[in-house]
């Protein structure tokens, strides 16, 4: 794909999704529209994978990036580098 073709696909990318409602919902339906028609991958849905299996949990990624959990929601980074 021209880049200029890329970037009008891109603008209309956008317009098509600028008002769009529930982002769970619509999700693999906005990256196979953008991994097609915006960056011209030809085989989408054999090129990503949705919801596949994590091999960690949480307590293992802030233990290796040295985060900490707050309230549940609040993320404060201690030794990040």
């Amino acid at each position: 794909m021209k880049d200029f073709d890329q970037k009008k696909a891109a603008k209309e990318f956008a317009e098509r999704w600028k008002d769009k409602g529930y982002e769970k919902g619509e999700s693999q339906k906005y990256w196979i529209d953008l991994l097609s028609n915006v960056l011209g991958v030809e085989d989408p849905i054999g090129f990503i994978e949705f919801e596949d299996t994590v091999s960690c949990t949480a307590d293992q990624v802030y233990e290796k990036y040295g985060l900490s959990m707050f309230n549940n929601r609040e993320i404060k980074f201690e030794n990040y580098k």
